[in-house]
């Protein structure tokens, strides 16, 4: 009998136990999941997605959506409206206010349109809308996230940059900029410039040619009203015939220059003269000209002879000395002719006849002037009884960048000692001493990047706390560029005191550093004392006026008149002042005793 009571009482048990933790009976138990039992698990707010709960789909399993009635969910109910729940619910209207928008700007390709509008309502401001432009670019949305230059996050400031294409044509074009919010729409019109063609101008020095002159043209590029450097493609042709075809570079100016040289076995007739040029934008610049060449019109050629410069490599900053004779036919030197030189990237200057049939020119190349292998030109010419007489010729010069040296005027002392801050002056010159304004500075000092700033032109300076890491010295490597390519470098170094340096126990040490502070004012209030009874004798009011007499004339020197150097005046204005001070902080000290 006890044994089937026993047996019941299992079986009852096991079948409690069974009927607890099968799925459905709308209690999650232990060993039931989301997955495994959604009936009585998929409920309840989802875990840091707040506004969110679990729910049984129809197809039984579990998913997440938003609470009804939530303001968040997107959805605008349970009595919600723009003004309590801007995130879910539209406004009754919307209007688009223009905050940034140049309509006097004219864009070529590569230019950015910025543009902020702000998304406003009668309530206020709308966040979270969505706001786009359509335009000649595609479609672009607007960031409302405070970090794409729209001032503060969900403001219902919106920005947006947009890039011209490389294939925009040019001329006006319409952006619709259209701002929604649920139902809610609006749309307005910006009518950005498109311009595409950079422009370039063409002089040609002579009206007609004729077989054996040298066609020379000049002129300017520019981009959007400014100057532009760039390869210039230059074409000649006859009938389809190419008779030139290369690549000239204009200066920084935008100048450029080209020439070609006839001959007698040049086909006379009309010439297709193509400029053409695009940047890396797709800015495309052309000219067509056609140049009328005859053959020959003129009574004879003048032969022009390049007698200097006997080298042809230079450095920017150079001076080239050019001296050319100009002969007739006959081998006779022709006076009184009209000789101009023609470099690349620079107006042409005339040369002066220095004696019989010799023209001469001191040309200074300039410190942007292109490198590499450079065509110089020179054409003489003169009119007797309407008949032109004239002639070419060309010299190829190699012209490299120049050298940018540095001086070092601070420190001036080259000792320095643990936890000193070094303050760096540098003096950046070009070979012929001009200085170099704008410069690039790269500064290491012992391997740490140091930032070098502009005092005035070309002088630069910079600071440096002295931390101890190399015990023995400073190493100091110093790059330079300007913004045409010229470079230079620098290499000092600084020693560092190897003696019992007080200054640097007291930065590691603060005990040392109270220590070391109370005995500075034990001595400083010595100091005090014996500098009072000092400055009866020395008359320390008596300095201080001469001090300030000495600085104002000194001032009057350097900006009146100009004679002293930036570095001259800097030294000696810092080391009156810092006399200066310390008779203030002496006599403040003893007008208070």
């Amino acid at each position: 009998m006890k044994k089937l009571v026993v047996v019941l009482l299992f079986l009852f048990l096991f079948s409690v136990a069974f009927a607890a933790i099968e799925c459905g009976n709308l209690n999650c138990e232990t060993g039931e999941t989301r997955d495994s039992c959604p009936a009585d698990c998929c409920n309840g707010d989802v875990p840091n997605q707040y506004g969110k709960e679990y729910y049984v789909k129809d197809n039984g399993r579990c998913g997440t959506r938003w609470k009804p009635n939530f303001c968040g969910n997107t959805t605008c109910d349970g009595g919600e409206s723009f003004s309590n729940c801007p995130s879910d619910c539209a406004p009754d209207a919307i209007s688009i206010e223009i905050l940034e928008f140049d309509s006097n700007k004219t864009y070529m390709r590569g230019d950015i349109i910025s543009i902020k509008v702000l998304v406003n309502s009668d309530e206020g401001p709308i966040p979270f809308a969505s706001v786009y432009a359509t335009g000649f670019f595609g479609v672009t949305q607007f960031f409302d996230d405070g970090k794409n230059n729209d001032d503060g996050k969900n403001d219902g400031i919106y920005a947006v940059n947009i890039v011209v294409p490389s294939d925009a044509f040019g001329g006006q074009k319409s952006v619709n900029l259209i701002a929604e919010k649920g139902n809610t729409k609006k749309s307005i019109k910006i009518k950005p410039t498109i311009k595409a063609e950079l422009d370039v101008t063409l002089n040609l020095r002579q009206e007609r040619f004729s077989l054996g002159d040298q066609v020379f043209g000049e002129g300017k590029i520019e981009k959007n009203g400014e100057p532009f450097s760039g390869d210039l493609n230059v074409i000649l042709a006859y009938k389809g015939q190419v008779l030139i075809d290369s690549a000239v570079q204009s200066g920084d100016n935008g100048l450029y220059s080209f020439s070609y040289r006839t001959s007698l076995i040049d086909p006379p007739g009309i010439w297709d003269l193509n400029l053409n040029i695009v940047d890396s934008a797709g800015n495309e610049g052309r000219v067509f000209r056609e140049v009328e060449v005859f053959e020959e019109i003129i009574v004879s050629y003048y032969s022009i002879d390049f007698e200097e410069p006997t080298s042809k490599i230079f450095n920017r900053g150079d001076f080239a000395q050019f001296l050319v004779s100009v002969k007739g036919s006959n081998g006779v030197l022709v006076t009184g002719a009209d000789v101009v030189l023609s470099v690349p990237g620079q107006l042409p200057v005339k040369l002066k006849e220095i004696s019989y049939g010799k023209y001469t020119y001191s040309y200074k190349i300039p410190f942007d002037f292109p490198v590499g292998e450079q065509v110089v030109s020179v054409a003489a010419s003169t009119e007797e009884e309407g008949n032109l007489l004239s002639g070419a010729d060309v010299l190829v010069i190699i012209v490299d960048k120049t050298e940018i040296r540095v001086e070092m005027f601070k420190p001036e002392k080259r000792l320095v000692s643990l936890g000193d801050l070094v303050e760096f002056e540098f003096l950046a010159r070009y070979p012929d001493t001009s200085l170099v304004s704008k410069a690039i500075f790269d500064l290491k000092v012992d391997g740490d990047i140091v930032e070098v700033n502009e005092f005035v032109k070309g002088d630069y300076t910079a600071s440096y706390l002295v931390n101890g890491e190399n015990p023995e010295k400073i190493a100091i490597l110093l790059s330079v560029s300007d913004p045409h390519g010229n470079a230079g470098i620098f290499e000092s170094e600084l020693a560092i005191k190897t003696e019992f340096d007080l200054v640097h126990l007291v930065l590691r040490d603060s005990l040392l550093t109270f220590l070391v502070g109370t005995m500075l004012i034990v001595s400083l209030a010595a100091g005090v004392l014996y500098f009072k009874k000092f400055a009866k004798g020395r008359g320390l009011e008596a300095r201080r006026d001469e001090l300030k007499k000495i600085m104002k004339d000194l001032k009057k020197e350097y900006y009146g008149k100009g004679k002293l150097k930036t570095v001259q005046y800097r030294g000696l204005l810092d080391r009156y002042q810092q006399e200066l001070d310390e008779i203030d902080a002496v006599l403040s000290v003893r007008d208070k005793k």
